[in-house]
Order: structure tokens, then sequence, then C-alpha cells
């Protein structure tokens, strides 16, 4: 009778020792499912704090390429419309454009644009039917503004060139934004009672639409 008691105690000792292994089983794979769900947590934290840091990184460098095509481009001008000399020689073209420039910038200027305010000045594009459209670039801004600020004078430049046009050395989206205003100002206008003369003006980033009111 005694050995079956130590049997049945035994067995109970075991059955007690089974279910405690098998509750440390159970809490350690409920602790594992927990470490890898934080793990899981902390990675996609991690990933969304890469994803916003990259693209802040690219921001900011979208933000100065645009920085330095402005500095690249704001001391510079385009002349549009001004003839092209229809000749194989490209020194007797670049004698004529030289000519054309220094006049019409020493007309706008009253004087003050010279020679040695240019740093370069060339064609844009490829020599085909029309005149190409002719950049000019200024060692100093003040310059260029002097130019732009008196736009008005073109009137006064002789019958050879007074057709030309001078604008700001655009960027693609900056031309888009310009053209936009362009045709903002020209619905104003058809909407206009005549009293009213609507234009784009401002510097390349700023441009807006004016209302200026006529003379007569």
């Amino acid at each position: 009778m005694n050995e079956f008691k130590e049997i049945n105690s035994s067995l109970k000792d075991m059955d007690k020792a089974i279910a405690g292994a098998l509750e440390i089983k159970a809490g350690v794979n409920k602790t594992w499912a927990d470490v890898v769900g934080e793990m899981k947590q902390n990675i996609q934290e991690v990933n969304k704090e890469v994803q916003s840091a990259k693209k802040v990184i690219e921001n900011s460098t979208e933000a100065f390429k645009m920085n330095i095509d402005f500095e690249e481009r704001v001391n510079n001008i385009v002349i549009y419309r001004m003839d092209e000399l229809d000749d194989d020689n490209k020194d007797n073209i670049r004698i004529n454009d030289k000519k054309q420039v220094l006049y019409i910038l020493s007309v706008i200027s009253d004087g003050q644009v010279k020679e040695s305010s240019i740093k370069s000045f060339f064609r844009l594009g490829s020599k085909g039917d029309k005149a190409r459209p002719i950049m000019v670039k200024f060692f100093e801004r003040g310059d260029k503004n002097l130019i732009m600020e008196n736009l008005n004078k073109l009137k006064n430049l002789n019958d050879k060139v007074r057709n030309v046009s001078i604008s700001h050395d655009l960027s693609r989206e900056q031309r888009e934004e310009r053209n936009k205003l362009v045709e903002s100002a020209k619905k104003l206008q058809s909407e206009d009672k005549g009293e009213y003369l609507y234009r784009v003006k401002g510097l390349p980033g700023k441009m807006r639409v004016i209302k200026i009111k006529r003379t007569i």
C-alpha cells in the first residue's frame, strides 16, 4: 500500500513539474512574441524617420540647386528679335552682334552700361531661319537691374532694333510662371474698359500682374 502512495505522490510531483515547465514555456513564448512585436514596431518607426530624413535631404538638395541656378542667372538678360547677320563667318556675326548689343544697352542706360560691364554674350540655340535670342551676362547685378528698370527707353532705339524685347534669364519653371501671368494680364486687359493697362512686372520668383493708369 505504501508503494502505491509513493507512486501516486511521484506522479503528482511529475504533473506539477510538467505544468510548471509548460507555464515557463508559455511565458518564454509570450515574452519572445512581445520582443518580436516591439522590434517590428521599432523598425517601422526607424523606417519612418529614415524616409522623413530622406525627404528633408531631397528638398534641401533641390532648394540648393535652385539657389545656385538663380545665382547663375541673376546677372543675365536675354534679348529677343535682334537681327542676326546672314553670314557663314562666325567672327563677322559676333562683331555685328556686339555692335548691336552695345548700342541697345547704351541707349537704355543713357551710356552708363559699357563694354566693360559685359562679362559675355552669345546666341542661344542652333542657327536657323529666325534670329536666335542672345544672352548677355553682366559682371555686376546693378548693371542688369539698370537695364531692366529702364525698358521704357526701348522706344528710343533706331528702326533697325526697335522691335527687340528684353527679359530676365528665366528657368523653365519661371518661364511657365511668367506665361501664366501674361495670360492672366491679357484676360484682365480684355475685360478692362480702357482705363488701365495690365503688365507683368517683378524679379524672377516674385513676378506679378500690375495695373497701370492709362495716360492720354
